[in-house]
């Protein structure tokens, strides 16, 4: 027991607590430490030495835990903070490089199941759109520019026209 609260008071040390050993506490005795309505931080361990298996029940007020927990996140702060200078820009870097999955493509409605089960290799679907109609560029599934499909040499290509106003909720469907 001194070996753990001597554990416990370097893991705590930053709210400046005990801990002692004092002696093995029954229910009741706890109920007279602190009472029952009082809000409390339990923490339990299952600890198991050689052949002996127990539990190590840890009670503490909740005072005691909002102010670890106040300490805990200006620490979280202070590391935060304590970043590497470029690691901004070393992110910036890692997500520049990421693949994204993107689709150019406009909604068509008016196409009758029939048309489209009668196509076949080298036919046409004739869309009724005019050419100049523009479609929408989507990255991951999220509609992020207004495009007219284009070519260059060889290669399709789409020709950004617009950006996209990016509504997080929005997302549209391919």
């Amino acid at each position: 027991m001194r070996i753990i609260c001597r554990e416990l008071q370097n893991a705590w040390q930053v709210l400046a607590l005990e801990f002692e050993f004092e002696s093995r506490q029954t229910a009741e005795q706890v109920q007279r430490l602190m009472p029952s309505e009082e809000k409390t931080l339990s923490l339990a361990f299952d600890i198991t030495v050689a052949e002996s298996r127990g539990t190590l029940n840890l009670v503490f007020p909740a005072v005691v835990s909002n102010a670890l927990l106040r300490k805990l996140a200006a620490g979280w702060v202070r590391a935060k903070l304590r970043a590497r200078p470029d690691s901004e820009k070393r992110l910036r870097d890692h997500l520049m490089a990421c693949p994204f999955h993107r689709d150019l493509g406009m909604k068509i409605p008016g196409v009758r199941l029939r048309e489209l089960m009668a196509l076949s290799p080298g036919m046409l679907l004739v869309l009724k759109y005019p050419v100049e109609q523009p479609a929408a560029l989507r990255v991951s599934g999220r509609e992020m520019f207004v495009a007219a499909v284009a070519r260059r040499g060889w290669l399709r290509a789409a020709q950004v026209l617009k950006r996209c106003r990016l509504d997080p909720e929005r997302k549209s469907t391919p």
